[in-house]
């Protein structure tokens, strides 16, 4: 007959001889292991007289002497319950002992089926220390640190994932996800769990779990993750206020001990401690609204930290001036925007600081004292001339014959034959119209050409040295090259919204006004021309 064997590898064959030694005869998925020997050793008053192993071969002698409980014990109930306990036994290798290996053993002779059940006791005790060992090593011991570098290589896989272009979002996907204990608890379980869910629930039930057992290297080395990953807000969210209900399915915490709650209170309390230095050191309104969403009452200390942090001299060179302006403005402290209009030029070089002085000055201008509506306005007609000088250096830079065009309109101007403006339309004035197309056609022409270079070999690329991989690539060409149509119609939209309309129509009026010795402003038609003449040699140059 043959003896089945179980061990931590899987199972073998035993075959049993007359004179009652047994004999590996067959090994499947593994061999002769220190586990198998166990079942071999001294248990009780049926223990064996003598046993030497050596290799995959153990002779042992039985005394058949009866003993009570056991010789009237079946085999089939002795391996239902090993199989219960050993973790190791799948569902078919159950079912198979259950068809053909129980009703084997139970028709066996007395002496025969004692044999038997010595050795399946003997494995039977030693399973049954398999639960509380695998909890030992794998719930509560070693396997931790395997664990959470799966879940951040998860992690990581997700965030790949979503970068591939799919037709759609990966994270809109619902998944129906249930997580359970070794006890056979549902811990985690829903019908509709989107893949960042249960990535941020395994984060937090690390981070807890490492903070419950007190391993302050774990605890470090979690928290860096979570960092790396930028999943802190998210992983934070998912623990439970103290004045949250227990049973909340959006928390999934009903399996916490008493101990896991208490330090989920205070690692959102550590948190948010740590959150608000953040904010002090670099405030932000996206952390400015989320910690005002947690507690209101912070609202007024996070303003005087954002307060220091805008007009101390030790941030002189403040990087955070769009921040800090939404902030004022989301909390409508007048006082601190118009300060920040005042040190707005020390930070003219960064590209959101023009917006953001646009949006101060709209929300000035909807003030009712007339004299933030005043300022507002002066700063609006600083802009509009700044706008309108820097369209005139840019023509400076791009036509190299611009001082031969500019001495050609002194000539014709004085002498009568161009007047700045032109009278009528082209039907009612037509012979005018033809002969001052002639001369700004010539003016065009002296300012593409120069006896020193001539226009098409003009091309300096004003992005010369510059890679568009630089994470500064939008910012130098912003600098480099500046739209200036774009700025000039944001402020008119700004002074379009002033609610003085009589003091808006006199400002723009001013500014046309302005620069009337600049001929690109001051002589009807020169700039259309010059804008023509460009549009003309763009288009050349693509057929190209």
């Amino acid at each position: 007959m043959a003896l089945l064997v179980l061990s931590q590898g899987g199972f073998g064959f035993v075959e049993r001889r007359p004179h009652g030694s047994f004999r590996q005869a067959e090994l499947r998925r593994c061999v002769l292991t220190d586990f198998q020997k166990i079942a071999l050793r001294d248990y009780g008053p049926t223990s064996p007289e003598n046993i030497h192993i050596h290799g995959q071969t153990a002779d042992v002698s039985y005394n058949t002497q009866d003993n009570d409980g056991i010789l009237d014990a079946l085999p089939s109930t002795i391996l239902r319950s090993l199989s219960r306990y050993n973790s190791l036994a799948t569902k078919t290798f159950s079912n198979i002992l259950e068809k053909y290996m129980s009703p084997a053993l139970d028709a066996l002779p007395t002496s025969e089926r004692l044999e038997a059940t010595n050795a399946l006791t003997a494995i039977q005790l030693e399973c049954n220390k398999l639960p509380d060992l695998w909890r030992t090593s794998v719930e509560d011991g070693p396997e931790f640190p395997l664990v959470q570098r799966c879940t951040f290589l998860c992690t990581e896989a997700v965030d790949k994932i979503e970068c591939c272009g799919s037709r759609t979002e990966f994270r809109d996907f619902d998944l129906k996800v249930t997580i359970t204990s070794s006890d056979g608890n549902a811990v985690y379980k829903s019908e509709y769990a989107g893949i960042d869910d249960i990535v941020h629930w395994m984060w937090r039930e690390l981070l807890v779990i490492s903070v419950v057992r007190g391993d302050s290297d774990t605890t470090k080395s979690v928290i860096s993750d979570i960092e790396q990953l930028k999943r802190s807000s998210e992983v934070h969210a998912l623990v439970r206020p103290r004045e949250e209900p227990l049973g909340r399915d959006e928390y999934y915490d009903s399996h916490w001990t008493q101990a896991m709650q208490d330090v989920g209170f205070l690692l959102l309390e550590e948190y948010a401690h740590a959150r608000v230095a953040s904010f002090q050191q670099k405030p932000s309104l996206h952390l400015y609204n989320e910690l005002i969403a947690q507690s209101p009452d912070r609202q007024q200390a996070l303003i005087e930290a954002t307060r220091t942090h805008a007009f101390s001299t030790e941030t002189a060179a403040l990087k955070t001036y769009k921040d800090v302006a939404e902030i004022f403005l989301k909390s409508s402290e007048t006082d601190d925007l118009v300060r920040l209009l005042d040190i707005a030029p020390r930070f003219a070089f960064q590209t959101a600081a023009p917006a953001t002085v646009r949006n101060i000055v709209e929300y000035l201008s909807k003030q009712s004292s007339e004299d933030l509506r005043t300022r507002a306005l002066d700063v609006m007609e600083k802009a509009l001339e700044h706008a309108k000088i820097m369209v005139w250096y840019a023509c400076e830079d791009t036509f190299p014959g611009h001082e031969e065009g500019s001495e050609y309109l002194e000539e014709m101007i004085p002498q009568g034959r161009l007047s700045k403006k032109v009278g009528g339309d082209w039907l009612t004035n037509a012979k005018e119209w033809e002969l001052r197309d002639k001369y700004l056609s010539r003016y065009v022409w002296y300012m593409c050409h120069s006896s020193r270079r001539d226009f098409d070999d003009y091309e300096e690329d004003p992005m010369l040295g510059v890679d568009e991989n630089d994470s500064d690539y939008e910012e130098q060409k912003e600098h480099r090259q500046p739209d200036f149509e774009k700025a000039i119609k944001e402020w008119v939209l700004v002074l379009q919204k002033f609610p003085d309309r009589v003091q808006a129509s006199a400002l723009w009026d001013r500014l046309k006004e302005s620069n009337s010795d600049n001929f690109l402003f001051a002589v009807d038609g020169v700039a259309e021309k010059l804008a023509s003449r460009c549009i003309f040699l763009l288009r050349k140059i693509g057929d190209r």
